[in-house]
C-alpha cells in the first residue's frame, strides 16, 4: 500500500520517479518494490512492481464493494510464487491474475 511504502521510506510517493526506487533497492539491497494501488482514487486500480531492471504495471477496475485483505492476500501470492518462479515478470503476472479471481470471482 502506498502509505505504509511511504512510512518505511519516509518519503512522499507520488512524487518519486522510478530511478529513486531503483536507489532504495539497491541501498536496502530489495528484489524490487511493489505498490498497490487500491488506495488511490478512480476507477482503475494500479499497481506497480518496480525492479532493479524493469518497471511492471497491471491494472484492473476498481469494484464497487468493501474489500479487506487484499494487500495480504497480494503479498502472501507474490511469496508463493517468487518460490515457484524466478523469472520477475511472470511472478507479477501471476500474482495480479490471481488476485484478479479473487476479487472478480470469489465472496472475498
Amino acid at each position: 500500500n502506498i502509505v505504509e511504502a511511504e512510512k518505511l521510506f519516509g518519503l512522499n510517493l507520488e512524487n518519486l520517479c522510478e530511478e529513486e526506487f531503483r536507489r532504495y533497492i539497491e541501498e536496502y539491497p530489495l528484489t524490487g518494490i511493489l505498490l498497490k494501488g487500491g488506495h488511490s482514487s478512480g476507477n482503475i486500480v494500479k499497481d506497480t512492481f518496480i525492479t532493479c531492471d524493469n518497471t511492471y504495471t497491471y491494472q484492473r477496475e476498481r469494484v464497487n464493494r468493501q474489500i479487506r485483505g487484499t494487500g495480504c492476500a497480494l503479498s502472501s501470492a507474490l511469496a508463493v510464487f517468487s518460490a515457484k518462479q524466478k523469472n520477475m515478470e511472470k511472478i507479477f503476472l501471476h500474482t495480479e491474475k490471481f488476485m484478479d479471481k479473487l476479487i472478480y470471482e470469489s465472496d472475498y
